[in-house]
């Protein structure tokens, strides 16, 4: 199988951090573009990582022909944006979870991308771990029994209150950051598709929320994203 020439769609930490990296790794992966507002920064990832090329500005890397696929890192806000615009330009496109902010945003994105003949998918690194495949296997074998209930946590260190992931405007917070994780485990440990699903959604304080635990907890340095989650046929 030939390599797959990528192209990444932005320079957030993600990409520096944990996805580039992964990609060097990949056998069939070239890393052949990379893209940011900034031309500086761009060159910083092309010279770091051996891309063959950095552009200033999105819409000049999809409109490159030799891109065949793009990964994009960026802020939730601007998914549904770029992955449609990456998608009528005939790439393939993975993109950072959440997915998108709303159904329709979503369906939107899945209709662009069979109206053009590429694949979408989200960018759930822990479906491909061997660990997390391994206890699917032992739920689907009957080993723990009927799976009526289950719930999850993600716990992370505290960030600023001026990150973005903690952006209402950029949809941030504890559901769009990190409890995506929580449900989309929970759905996929069942093999249940979401379907006619809903979850209702609103913004409170730090304070009044739930979610994100007890601040005066060990040190006040983590915040917990729970979802909890009815198992089907119960």
């Amino acid at each position: 199988m030939r390599k797959v020439r990528w192209g990444v769609l932005g320079t957030a930490d993600i990409a520096w951090g944990q996805t580039i990296p992964g990609m060097r790794r990949a056998e069939h992966c070239e890393l052949y573009a990379v893209a940011g507002r900034k031309t500086e920064k761009a060159e910083k990832y092309r010279d770091a990582f051996g891309f063959k090329k950095a552009y200033t500005g999105y819409d000049a890397l999809l409109e490159d022909p030799e891109v065949e696929a793009v990964y994009i890192p960026l802020s939730n806000d601007l998914h549904c944006e770029w992955t449609v615009k990456a998608l009528k330009a005939r790439k393939h496109v993975l993109c950072e979870k959440p997915l998108a902010v709303n159904e329709k945003q979503a369906e939107k994105m899945f209709r662009a991308a069979e109206e053009n003949g590429v694949n979408l998918m989200e960018a759930f690194a822990y479906l491909h771990s061997p660990f997390v495949r391994a206890v699917r296997e032992e739920i689907e074998s009957g080993a723990v029994g009927d799976i009526r209930y289950l719930e999850s946590a993600f716990i992370t260190p505290r960030r600023g209150d001026t990150d973005i992931r903690l952006r209402k405007e950029t949809y941030g917070g504890a559901l769009y950051d990190l409890g995506c994780y929580c449900v989309s485990m929970a759905l996929w440990m069942m093999g249940r598709d979401p379907g006619n699903d809903r979850v209702p959604r609103g913004i409170q304080s730090e304070r009044k929320n739930p979610l994100y635990g007890n601040p005066g907890r060990r040190g006040g340095d983590q915040r917990s994203r729970r979802a909890q989650q009815l198992c089907p046929g119960n």
